[in-house]
C-alpha cells in the first residue's frame, strides 16, 4: 500500500503537467507521500515489531481491515481533493494504529525499546495535527500552521527514524559473525530523547521566523543522536553496500539541515533532499531489512549484509540523482516542468526497482522454501 501510495504521489505532477490530472498537486501530493507512504511503512514496521518485542499477540484481522479501510479511504478522499475528509480520516487512521500498538501494554508484557516509545510519540503528535486540520482555522494563524506542517510533514517519519533507528541501524551496519558493539541504554536512551527534544524545539524555532536557526537545531540533534545513539554510523567501514546505503541516507537527512540552515534557498529544494535522499531511503533501507529478516534464511541474510549489491547501488545512485534533479527544478523557473517530471520518474524507477525482488518474499508464509 505504501508503495502504491508513492508512486501515485509522485505521478501526479507529470500528469498534471500533461493535463491529464485536472488538480495542481501541491497540497495532494505531500499529504499522499506522507499519510499514504509514510505512514503505510511505520504502520507496518511497528505492526510487526511492537507486539514481538512486548510478546504480545499479533494484530487481530479485525484491526487489520480497520487499519486498512482508514488508509484506503484517507487517500481516497486525498486524490478527489476532499482535504479535510482526508486529514480527519488520516487522523482517524494514526489514531486506531496507537490504540493497537497501546493495548498491548498490561501486565506481563515486557516494555519496547525506548525508540518504539519514541515513534508511538510521533503518532500521537500527528494524529492530533491531522484532526486539528479536518477542523480547520489553523491556516488563520501562520506560526502555528509552519509549525503543525513540520510536525506532521517531517515529524511523523523523522522522530520515528531517529527512535527505531537507534536500534535496528546498529544491526544492518553489524558484519556478519562479528561481535555486536555494545552501547549502554542509557547513553542510547538520551541520544534518541534530547535528538527528538531538539528537533521538536528546532520545529517552533522555524515557526517563529528562525529558519536558519531551526534548521541548525535540527542539525545538532542528528549529530547528537548519531554520537550518543549510533556510534556505528561513522566508525569503520561499511560491511555492505546496504551499509554504505544508510550511510549515505542518514548523511542526507542531515546535510539537508545543515544546508537550509546555511543557505535557505527555494524551500521546497532543500525539503526534497530531507525527504527522497534522506527519509525516503531510509524507509526503503528499514523494510528491506525487515523483508528478509522475515522472508529469508540466516545464510541468505548473511550474504545480503556481508557483500556488495549492484541493485542497491543503482537504487540509491537513482534515489540521490532523483533529489538533485527535483532541487534543480526550483533553481531554474524554465526547467521545472521537464525537472519535476524526471525527478518523478526516477523516483518511480527506483521504487519499482526496489520492490521487484521485496515482493517476492512478502507473499511467502513462513515454512515456504
Amino acid at each position: 500500500m505504501g508503495v502504491l501510495a508513492a508512486l501515485i504521489g509522485v505521478s501526479l505532477w507529470p500528469l498534471f503537467y500533461a493535463g491529464i490530472w485536472p488538480y495542481p498537486p501541491a497540497w495532494q501530493h505531500p499529504r499522499l507521500m506522507i499519510f499514504g507512504f509514510g505512514s503505510a511503512f511505520v504502520a507496518g514496521f511497528l505492526g510487526t515489531s511492537w507486539p514481538r518485542f512486548l510478546e504480545a499477540p499479533p494484530l487481530r484481522r479485525c484491526e487489520m481491515a480497520g487499519l486498512l479501510g482508514l488508509w484506503w479511504i484517507a487517500q481516497g478522499c486525498f486524490l478527489a481533493y476532499r482535504l479535510p475528509w482526508g486529514d480527519g480520516l488520516a487522523g482517524a487512521y494514526l489514531a486506531l494504529l496507537l490504540w493497537v500498538l497501546l493495548r498491548r501494554l498490561g501486565p506481563g508484557t515486557s516494555l519496547p525499546p525506548t525508540g518504539f516509545t519514541l515513534a508511538a510519540v510521533s503518532i500521537a503528535m500527528t494524529l492530533l495535527v491531522a484532526l486539528a486540520w479536518a477542523l480547520g482555522g489553523i491556516e488563520g494563524y501562520p506560526r502555528l500552521w509552519v509549525f503543525t506542517k513540520l510536525l506532521a510533514y517531517q515529524g511523523l517519519l523523522l522522530l520515528p527514524v531517529l527512535g527505531i533507528g537507534s536500534y535496528l541501524f546498529a544491526r544492518i551496519l553489524h558484519s556478519p559473525g562479528a561481535e555486536m558493539p555494545k552501547l549502554s541504554p542509557g547513553r542510547r536512551a538520551t541520544g534518541v530523547w534530547l535528538g527528538a527534544s531538539l528537533v521538536v524545539v528546532s520545529f517552533g524555532i522555524e515557526a517563529m521566523g528562525g529558519l536558519r536557526m531551526g534548521n541548525l537545531v535540527r542539525f545538532a540533534a542528528v549529530l547528537l543522536w548519531v554520537g550518543l545513539a549510533v556510534p556505528a554510523l561513522y566508525r569503520g567501514r561499511a560491511p555492505s553496500t546496504r551499509a554504505w546505503a544508510l550511510r549515505m541516507a542518514v548523511g542526507g537527512l542531515g546535510l539537508s539541515f545543515l544546508v537550509r540552515a546555511l543557505w535557505p534557498g527555494p524551500l521546497f529544494a532543500m525539503e526534497h533532499l530531507l525527504f527522497i535522499s534522506g527519509l525516503g531511503l531510509i524507509l526503503l533501507i528499514v523494510a528491506d531489512r525487515v523483508t528478509l529478516g522475515h522472508g529469508v534464511d540466516d545464510a541468505t541474510m548473511a550474504r545480503c549484509y556481508g557483500g556488495r549489491s549492484v541493485v542497491w547501488r543503482w537504487l540509491v545512485w537513482l534515489i540521490v540523482v532523483a533529489a538533485l534533479t527535483r532541487m534543480a527544478a526550483d533553481f531554474t523557473p524554465r526547467l521545472m516542468i521537464s525537472h519535476h517530471s524526471y525527478a518523478a520518474l526516477l523516483w518511480v524507477a527506483a521504487l519499482v526497482l526496489w520492490s521487484i525482488p521485496a515482493m517476492r518474499l512478502w507473499w511467502r508464509r513462513p515454512g515456504d522454501s
